[in-house]
């Protein structure tokens, strides 16, 4: 079970549930993974417009994050198996992103919600 308070997001994957962790070590991984930084990461989860390798380098440092002995070749076609627009999966992975970039924090804040506007 995921630690909301600490930011952890729960998802499903080949029927199991696992939890993303937004840490510092997840978070530099993703980045250098890709080549991009959290925030053009963030506005390319939420519109939707994000390649298979970058779903798979977010959640796999996610899971890494967590204990989970995790890699992109394992990662990758679970998934390809749960659909890689399936709701539940992308509201892990966006609510995953919101907690990289408010720290975690369940209060909104006017500046939260105007930080989230400018993603968009």
């Amino acid at each position: 079970m995921s630690n909301s308070v600490r930011g952890e997001v729960s998802i499903t994957l080949g029927g199991s549930q696992f939890k993303l962790v937004p840490a510092y070590e997840a978070i530099v991984q993703l980045e250098e993974r890709t080549g991009q930084g959290s925030i053009a990461l963030a506005r390319k989860i939420f519109a939707s417009n994000f390649t298979l390798k970058e779903l798979t380098v977010i959640v796999t440092s996610g899971l890494k994050a967590a204990g989970e002995p995790a890699t992109e070749d394992k990662v990758g076609p679970m998934l390809l198996d749960e659909g890689l627009l399936n709701p539940e999966l992308h509201s892990s992975v966006c609510k995953f992103f919101d907690n990289i970039l408010t720290g975690g924090k369940t209060d909104k804040t006017e500046g939260n919600e105007e930080a989230a506007k400018s993603l968009i």
